[in-house]
């Protein structure tokens, strides 16, 4: 369950940053992170690369939503060395990126609600209110990955290894 929290919190972290330009939501960063707090930083560093090989074109162009790096790259990589290993990994990173995207068009759409808000405070000139709206979707961004993330990983680390270990058979 520690585990579990713990890369959940680093998925809600990269989650913030993936507005800005530090680059830590990239899939070799997360991986080693992941990789370090599971305790097997090699698996780490070996699925973060091969996942930022794979995903390293990828970027969101006009309307398009491109699949969600962060938790695909986190759920992988947190389940990949759960339960069998790089393989695992990239098999499991990319459906589930693919289901999170849906997330986060889901949160894209309804943090368009705050725009009214911020238009009404600017006319009236309050920029401090402005610049503190800003945190609500920071917050919801950090929940949309950290939530699905730590569910994943709680509830389908054993159920997953058991099919892992029947499958290796």
């Amino acid at each position: 369950m520690t585990a579990a929290l713990l890369v959940a919190l680093w998925a809600g972290i990269c989650a913030i940053d993936d507005v800005g330009t530090q680059m830590i939501r990239r899939p070799l960063l997360i991986a080693t992170v992941v990789g370090f707090i599971m305790g097997d930083v090699t698996n780490g560093l070996l699925i973060g690369a091969t996942l930022e090989v794979m995903w390293m074109g990828v970027g969101n162009v006009g309307a398009y939503s491109a699949p969600d790096m962060i938790s695909g790259t986190a759920i992988g990589t947190a389940l990949g060395i759960a339960s069998g290993g790089p393989e695992a990994a990239v098999a499991l990173a990319v459906p589930t990126s693919l289901l999170a995207q849906q997330l986060l068009i889901l949160y894209r759409s309804g943090i368009v609600a705050l725009n009214p808000i911020a238009e009404r405070w600017a006319e009236t000139g309050d920029f401090d209110k402005i610049y503190k709206i800003n945190y609500i979707p920071m917050a919801i961004a950090f929940l949309v990955r950290a939530v699905p993330t730590f569910l994943a990983i709680y509830l389908g680390r054993e159920p997953l290894k058991a099919q892992w270990r029947h499958f290796r058979q």
